[in-house]
Formats: structure tokens, C-alpha cells, sequence
């Protein structure tokens, strides 16, 4: 399983601060940062947890251009989620898959 470092994590309405993300046979795991982990890529950003089946290629690059636009990363973050809230692009729901988008600011 590969994990994910980020500044922050977007899942299900929520911003997880400074955590690990990753995703073992369609299980996704959060865990909060407190010591190095092995096989742990770190992301200067934001990692979005979205429903595999619910985002586009467009989507993806709107979320990119909101996050980076903004000079205030709280701002960005805000945004982004009302993007994310308004599309239902959360992986919510058991038969959703996760996938997760890496934004880098």
C-alpha cells in the first residue's frame, strides 16, 4: 500500500490536518501524522478522498485551479469542499470507490 503525507486531507465534508492517507484493497485509512512511516510519499497540498465512479477528468482540473488560485490556503480548502459538496463527489457510500486526488499547491 502506498501512503500519502498532506498538509491537509478532504474526506466526507471533513478536513483531517496534517495526516496519512492510503488506500489497501479499497479500504481507506486516516491517520493522523505523528511519526515517520515507512513507504510514505509526502505531498505539499491537499488530498481530496473522492468516489472513483463520481469524478471527471474535468472535475479534477477545476479542483486544481480553485485550490491554486487562492492565495489563502484556507480559502482554497473552503472552496473546494463546497466544489466537492455541491457535485457529491465524496466517497460516502460502501459501494463507492475511493480514489484519491492529489492537488499540490
Amino acid at each position: 500500500m502506498t501512503r500519502y503525507l498532506a498538509h491537509a486531507v478532504i474526506h466526507d465534508g471533513k478536513i483531517y490536518r496534517n495526516s496519512i492517507v492510503g488506500i489497501d484493497n479499497g479500504v481507506l485509512s486516516i491517520e493522523r501524522f505523528e511519526r515517520e512511516v515507512h513507504s510514505t510519499i509526502f505531498v505539499s497540498g491537499v488530498i481530496i478522498v473522492a468516489a472513483e465512479n463520481k469524478i471527471m477528468l474535468s472535475d479534477r482540473q477545476q479542483l486544481n485551479n480553485i485550490f491554486k488560485k487562492e492565495s489563502l490556503i484556507e480559502t482554497g480548502l473552503k472552496r473546494v469542499m463546497r466544489y466537492l459538496e455541491r457535485r457529491d463527489i465524496y466517497a460516502v457510500d460502501k459501494e463507492d470507490t475511493p480514489l484519491l486526488v492529489i492537488i499540490e499547491r
